[in-house]
Protein backbone atom coordinates (compact mmCIF):
# COMPACT_ATOMS: atom_id res chain seq x y z
CA UNK A 1 0.00 0.00 0.00
CA UNK A 2 2.66 2.10 0.66
CA UNK A 3 4.82 1.70 -2.47
CA UNK A 4 0.90 2.28 -4.47
CA UNK A 5 1.10 5.49 -2.52
CA UNK A 6 4.67 6.32 -3.15
CA UNK A 7 4.22 5.60 -7.00
CA UNK A 8 1.73 7.92 -7.05
CA UNK A 9 3.91 11.25 -5.85
CA UNK A 10 6.94 12.97 -7.31
CA UNK A 11 9.48 14.81 -6.56
CA UNK A 12 9.99 17.25 -3.55
CA UNK A 13 6.47 16.47 -2.13
CA UNK A 14 7.38 12.65 -1.83
CA UNK A 15 10.88 13.67 0.67
CA UNK A 16 8.35 15.57 2.59
CA UNK A 17 6.00 13.44 3.12
CA UNK A 18 8.29 10.39 3.35
CA UNK A 19 10.86 12.19 6.06
CA UNK A 20 7.36 13.63 7.82
CA UNK A 21 6.73 10.01 8.37
CA UNK A 22 10.12 8.52 9.62
CA UNK A 23 10.47 11.85 11.83
CA UNK A 24 14.12 12.18 11.21
CA UNK A 25 16.37 13.43 13.93
CA UNK A 26 19.50 12.96 11.73
CA UNK A 27 21.17 12.79 9.17
CA UNK A 28 21.58 9.60 9.10
CA UNK A 29 17.97 8.62 8.87
CA UNK A 30 16.84 11.31 5.84
CA UNK A 31 19.83 9.68 4.06
CA UNK A 32 18.21 6.45 4.25
CA UNK A 33 14.91 7.58 3.54
CA UNK A 34 16.26 9.26 0.35
CA UNK A 35 18.27 6.04 -0.58
CA UNK A 36 14.81 3.95 0.17
CA UNK A 37 12.96 6.41 -1.97
CA UNK A 38 15.07 6.03 -5.12
CA UNK A 39 14.97 2.43 -4.87
CA UNK A 40 11.02 2.16 -5.37
CA UNK A 41 11.20 4.64 -7.89
CA UNK A 42 13.67 3.77 -10.14
CA UNK A 43 12.26 1.39 -12.97
CA UNK A 44 14.20 -0.59 -15.80
CA UNK A 45 14.42 1.24 -19.08
CA UNK A 46 14.13 -1.21 -22.05
CA UNK A 47 15.05 -0.49 -25.96
CA UNK A 48 13.14 -2.40 -28.40
CA UNK A 49 14.21 -2.67 -31.57
CA UNK A 50 13.25 -4.04 -34.96
CA UNK A 51 9.42 -3.30 -34.34
CA UNK A 52 7.33 -3.83 -37.09
CA UNK A 53 5.63 -0.19 -38.27
CA UNK A 54 2.36 -1.61 -38.27
CA UNK A 55 2.62 -2.92 -33.56
CA UNK A 56 1.28 -0.12 -31.94
CA UNK A 57 2.07 0.77 -28.18
CA UNK A 58 -0.90 -1.07 -26.68
CA UNK A 59 0.23 -4.46 -28.51
CA UNK A 60 3.49 -3.70 -27.51
CA UNK A 61 2.67 -3.27 -23.23
CA UNK A 62 0.74 -6.33 -23.81
CA UNK A 63 3.71 -8.22 -24.96
CA UNK A 64 5.84 -7.37 -22.16
CA UNK A 65 3.10 -7.86 -19.83
CA UNK A 66 3.41 -11.20 -20.34
CA UNK A 67 7.11 -11.11 -17.80
CA UNK A 68 5.61 -8.42 -14.96
CA UNK A 69 3.95 -4.84 -14.42
CA UNK A 70 4.64 -2.61 -17.55
CA UNK A 71 4.60 1.37 -16.40
CA UNK A 72 4.79 2.61 -19.40
CA UNK A 73 5.37 1.36 -23.28
CA UNK A 74 6.30 4.05 -25.93
CA UNK A 75 6.88 3.88 -29.71
CA UNK A 76 9.08 6.51 -31.07
CA UNK A 77 7.58 8.30 -34.02
CA UNK A 78 8.63 10.37 -36.77
CA UNK A 79 7.58 13.90 -36.03
CA UNK A 80 6.72 14.87 -39.18
CA UNK A 81 4.53 12.10 -40.55
CA UNK A 82 3.96 10.09 -37.46
CA UNK A 83 5.04 7.01 -38.52
CA UNK A 84 6.71 4.46 -36.55
CA UNK A 85 10.44 4.48 -36.43
CA UNK A 86 10.51 0.85 -35.65
CA UNK A 87 11.84 0.94 -32.26
CA UNK A 88 10.60 2.51 -28.82
CA UNK A 89 11.09 1.95 -25.16
CA UNK A 90 9.29 0.03 -21.83
CA UNK A 91 9.68 1.11 -18.65
CA UNK A 92 8.86 -2.10 -16.19
CA UNK A 93 9.84 -1.23 -12.22
CA UNK A 94 10.84 -4.82 -11.15
CA UNK A 95 14.47 -5.45 -12.11
CA UNK A 96 13.91 -8.97 -12.21
CA UNK A 97 10.66 -9.05 -14.09
CA UNK A 98 12.71 -7.01 -16.76
CA UNK A 99 15.55 -9.01 -16.85
CA UNK A 100 12.94 -12.06 -17.74
CA UNK A 101 11.74 -10.01 -20.30
CA UNK A 102 14.71 -8.95 -21.80
CA UNK A 103 15.87 -12.84 -21.79
CA UNK A 104 12.95 -13.98 -23.50
CA UNK A 105 11.67 -11.43 -26.26
CA UNK A 106 15.50 -10.48 -27.84
CA UNK A 107 15.61 -11.91 -30.99
CA UNK A 108 11.94 -13.84 -30.84
CA UNK A 109 10.36 -13.45 -33.84
CA UNK A 110 7.55 -10.93 -33.37
CA UNK A 111 4.95 -9.88 -36.02
CA UNK A 112 7.58 -11.47 -38.88
CA UNK A 113 10.57 -9.63 -37.23
CA UNK A 114 12.98 -10.70 -34.64
CA UNK A 115 13.24 -7.81 -32.47
CA UNK A 116 15.98 -6.83 -30.45
CA UNK A 117 15.41 -5.95 -26.61
CA UNK A 118 18.08 -4.41 -24.06
CA UNK A 119 18.58 -2.38 -21.23
CA UNK A 120 18.45 1.22 -22.40
CA UNK A 121 21.32 3.03 -22.14
CA UNK A 122 21.44 7.25 -21.21
CA UNK A 123 22.22 9.10 -24.38
CA UNK A 124 25.67 10.22 -25.13
CA UNK A 125 26.69 13.26 -25.25
CA UNK A 126 27.06 14.01 -29.25
CA UNK A 127 28.45 17.74 -28.74
CA UNK A 128 25.27 19.08 -31.01
CA UNK A 129 22.99 21.00 -29.28
CA UNK A 130 21.06 22.08 -32.62
CA UNK A 131 20.18 21.20 -36.05
CA UNK A 132 20.78 24.96 -37.27
CA UNK A 133 23.75 24.54 -39.34
CA UNK A 134 26.00 27.17 -38.99
CA UNK A 135 28.92 28.99 -40.28
CA UNK A 136 27.34 31.52 -42.57
CA UNK A 137 28.68 35.25 -42.69
CA UNK A 138 30.86 34.17 -46.18
CA UNK A 139 33.45 36.98 -47.10
CA UNK A 140 31.52 39.01 -43.80
CA UNK A 141 34.68 40.85 -42.92
CA UNK A 142 35.26 42.06 -47.19
CA UNK A 143 33.65 45.84 -48.04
Amino acid sequence: MVKDYLWSVKGNCLLEIWSTCLKPDTRFYYILSVLLIQSVLRTMNIFVAKIKFSVDEQQLLELFEEYGEVSSAKIVTDRDTGRSKGFGFVEMPNDDEANAAIQALNEMDYEGMPLVVKEARPREDSGRRDNRGGGGGWNRDRR
